[in-house]
Formats: structure tokens, C-alpha cells, sequence
């Protein structure tokens, strides 16, 4: 059945961001364990205190938290998962965002939260609350507040690592002139070859050495990559494959925020081709164009008090003897 089968593919879903969030609080813990080494080169791991779990960046991990964030309030609010495992889940998600250090994360969810809380999509009680456990995390962890710019925290240290260290893990500054100059050096070469680009790795290997003086690196922004790489051709056909993804989606589809924090974050990075996020991307595909699970009943059910259920039971029960009364029982009453 189609809709039990969009509701299984959103539950896998969830718990394998759950996992991967708890890969982040293990990374938090435990930075210097061999575990991570299966999973990540010695420069990604160069980044922490910034926490990426098994994936390779933090901008990429705290992208695919925020993403999980509205996953998992849309299964919350359906009652397709447990109301206090999606609250406990709530939590994990925002501080492991927090804790990847990612501004580009920070700046993403928060206007997809604005967004959807204006537009109903997300009920209001739920954005505030998602709101204040981020400001709380910003505030409280020296990861996330020293990349939002509010310098050390007056908190017991839950990163001794961070001691003596800057007041900011990197640049708020540096960060933006970097990007500036990648997406200069991709509008130059676009301008070069505009109809089929410069072909797929030519940029990580020959054009973004000239501005990161080591290769690697692309156009951090996906427009901008696939079109220094494949041309307005190769762009032309990307955006015919988004609109026929718009038209076919379901409407009020849990993936529909999930997939906007993906996209709306590759304006400032571009890591859609890393295994985990094709995977993640594809599975919320598959749900954007799928049915759409209605809420669980039981679930429902689940949210009510215990004297309100048995009120319920009860008068239910009360409905029914009434209805089995014959008329010749009622005439003798």
C-alpha cells in the first residue's frame, strides 16, 4: 500500500538521521577515537571541535540536522512517531546543528523556520519551541556561540578543547571573501565556455587552487557549479528536472521542508554529490512524490490524558447500550 509504504520510507528516514545525530554526540565525547577514521580523512577531522558525525563536513552534517528538524516535527505532529520521542529528538537534532559550527546551517534553518511557520506550514507552538532550544544552544555550547559571533560563554566548558583558542573557530569574515572569490573565478569561467562549461573536477583540480591554493574545492553553490561544469545547457536540463519534481509532488508532503533546507543550502555550499546526501536526497524525493501518510489515529489517541481516555471509553460505551435498547425495552422503561 502506497501510503504505508511512504510511512515506513519517512520512519528509516528518521531514525538514520537520529543515528547520524548521535554519531555527532559520540564525535563531541569522544573526538580523538579510531572509529572516525573509517568514515573521514585526517582533514576533515583537522575541523573539530566542529562535529560531522560520519560524514565528511560539518556544513554538510549541520545542513542534514536541520533538514531532520522538520522531518521530524511533520512525523511529530502526524503522530506517525511517538510525541516524546519526536520531542527528545527535537533536542538532538538543533544541538548536534549547533554543534557542527555550520553558519550556513544556522542562517538556513533559521529562515526556513520563518517560512514555514508564516505560511502554516509548521504549527507556530511548534517553530517557537524549535526557536528557543536553538537560542539555547547557541548560548550554552562554545562551539555554536563561538561561530555565531557571541564570543566565549560564561558556562562551565563542555569543549576543553576550545580553551586558549580563538574566539571564533573561523572567520565570519573569512568565510564570506572565500566564498566571494570561488564564485568569481566560476562566473569567469562560465563566461569562457557558457554553453557546455569546463567538464565535471575541472574547477576542485584546476580553478579553485588559484583562489584556496590547494585542490579540492569547488564553486561552494550548486547553480554555480553545475553550470561552470556542464554549461547553461547542463543547467537548462537541471532545471527542468526541479519542475517536473515540483509539479509531481504531493501536496503537504513531510519532505517538502526537509527538501527546501537541502536546496536553499547549497546557495552558499555544494556537496548534493557526496554519497549520504544523494541517499538522503533520494529517499525524500521518492517522499515528495509519493502519498502522503494521513495522521495516525492511535497516535491521537496516545496524546489525550488518561481520564480523558476513559471518559471517552466510557460515554462511547454508554452510546452504545442506548442504541441496542429494542423498542419494546424502551416502552417498558
Amino acid at each position: 500500500h502506497d501510503e504505508n509504504h511512504s510511512r515506513a520510507l519517512l520512519r528509516t528516514l528518521w531514525l538514520f538521521l537520529i543515528l547520524l545525530a548521535l554519531g555527532g554526540v559520540m564525535e563531541s565525547v569522544l573526538p580523538d577515537h579510531p572509529l572516525w577514521r573509517l568514515f573521514r580523512t585526517e582533514d576533515s577531522l583537522s575541523i573539530q571541535p566542529r562535529v560531522a558525525s560520519a560524514l565528511g563536513w560539518p556544513n554538510q552534517f549541520g545542513l542534514i540536522m536541520a533538514g531532520g528538524l522538520f522531518l521530524n516535527e511533520y512525523l511529530g505532529a502526524a503522530c506517525i512517531v511517538n510525541r516524546w520521542a519526536a520531542a527528545l529528538a527535537r533536542i538532538l537534532l538543533i544541538t548536534q546543528m549547533a554543534q557542527s559550527g555550520s553558519r550556513n546551517a544556522y542562517l538556513t534553518f533559521a529562515i526556513v523556520l520563518i517560512v514555514a511557520v508564516a505560511t502554516k506550514s509548521l504549527q507556530w507552538k511548534r517553530g517557537i519551541t524549535a526557536a528557543v532550544i536553538f537560542a539555547a544552544a547557541v548560548v550554552l555550547l562554545p562551539v555554536a556561540s563561538l561561530q555565531a559571533g557571541l564570543g566565549k560563554v560564561y558556562v562551565p566548558r563542555l569543549e576543553p578543547k576550545l580553551e586558549g583558542q580563538t574566539w571564533e573557530l573561523s572567520d565570519k569574515g573569512q568565510t564570506f571573501s572565500l566564498r566571494s572569490k570561488l564564485w568569481r573565478q566560476a562566473a569567469a569561467e562560465i563566461a569562457k565556455d557558457p554553453l557546455t562549461g569546463i567538464g565535471p573536477d575541472v574547477f576542485e583540480t584546476q580553478v579553485g587552487p588559484r583562489v584556496m591554493h590547494r585542490i579540492g574545492f569547488n564553486a561552494h553553490n550548486l547553480p554555480l557549479q553545475i553550470t561552470v561544469e556542464t554549461g547553461f545547457i547542463g543547467m537548462g536540463l537541471a532545471l527542468a528536472w526541479a519542475a517536473m519534481l515540483w509539479r509531481g509532488r504531493t501536496p503537504g508532503s513531510a519532505a517538502a521542508l526537509p527538501l527546501a533546507v537541502l536546496a536553499l543550502g547549497q546557495l552558499l555550499d555544494c556537496f548534493v554529490h557526496d554519497p549520504p546526501t544523494m541517499v538522503i536526497l533520494a529517499l525524500l524525493c521518492g517522499a515528495l512524490l509519493g502519498e502522503s501518510p494521513k495522521p495516525d489515529e492511535t497516535g491521537s489517541i496516545q496524546r489525550t490524558g488518561w481520564l480523558r481516555r476513559a471518559l471517552s471509553a466510557l460515554s462511547s460505551q454508554l452510546s452504545t447500550d442506548r442504541q441496542n435498547i429494542t423498542p419494546e425495552k424502551r416502552s417498558v422503561q
